[in-house]
C-alpha cells in the first residue's frame, strides 16, 4: 500500500469534518472546506495539465487558501516546492528553474516574484474554480513518493533541494502526534 500525505486531510474531512481544523486571523477553516478547497484546486491544476510527478511551486501567505494549495498539489500527485515569501525574485527564479516547475501558486502580493514561463494560479481566486468539479481522492501515482522539495539555505553555496518522500512525512507527522 502506498502512503500519500493526502490522506491525512481527507480521512480527518471524512471522520470530523465540521470540526476546526485550522485557526488563523482571517478566519477559521473546518476540514471538509479544507478538503473542498484543496480538491478543487487539484482539479485546477490538472485543467492546466499538470501531472504526478511534476513539482509546483507554493509562495503564499499563511492561511487557509496556503494550506488548502499545499493539498492540492499532493491531490493532483504533483510535488510541492515551498518558497519562503520573504524570498527575493532570483531566489524564486533559482527554485522554479532547478525543481523545473511550470505551475506556481501564489497570492496576488507575490504574484511579481513568478519567474517567466511559469503560470501564476492565485489559490484565493475561488471564482476560477466555480466550474469546477472537485477531484475525487489524492492521486495514487504519486511520482515516486517525492511529495515536496525543501531548499536548504545556500549559506555555504548554491541551495540544495532536499527531497522529502510521503511515507517520511507521514511518518513524522505519526510521530509528533504521538
Amino acid at each position: 500500500m502506498s502512503v500519500h500525505v493526502g490522506w491525512l486531510l481527507r480521512q480527518n474531512a471524512s471522520r470530523r469534518g465540521a470540526s476546526v481544523a485550522l485557526t488563523t486571523m482571517r478566519g477559521n477553516a473546518t476540514y471538509a472546506e479544507l478538503d473542498e478547497r484543496a480538491s478543487r484546486l487539484a482539479a485546477r491544476l490538472s485543467r492546466h495539465d499538470v501531472l504526478p510527478g511534476d513539482r509546483v511551486l507554493l509562495c503564499a501567505g499563511n492561511d487557509p487558501a496556503y494550506v488548502a494549495a499545499y493539498f492540492a498539489i499532493l491531490y493532483a500527485g504533483a510535488t510541492v516546492v515551498p518558497v519562503p515569501v520573504v524570498s527575493a525574485p532570483a531566489e524564486v527564479a533559482f527554485r522554479a528553474r532547478h525543481a523545473k516547475t511550470r505551475v506556481a501558486f501564489v497570492d496576488a502580493a507575490r504574484r511579481d516574484l513568478v519567474p517567466e514561463g511559469v503560470l501564476a494560479l492565485d489559490p484565493h481566486d475561488e471564482d476560477d474554480d466555480a466550474t469546477l468539479e472537485p477531484r475525487d481522492a489524492p492521486a495514487t501515482d504519486v511520482g515516486g513518493g517525492l511529495a515536496m522539495i525543501l531548499y536548504t539555505s545556500g549559506t555555504t553555496g548554491t541551495p540544495k533541494g532536499a527531497m522529502i518522500t510521503h511515507a517520511s512525512l507521514v511518518a513524522h507527522t505519526g510521530a509528533l502526534v504521538h
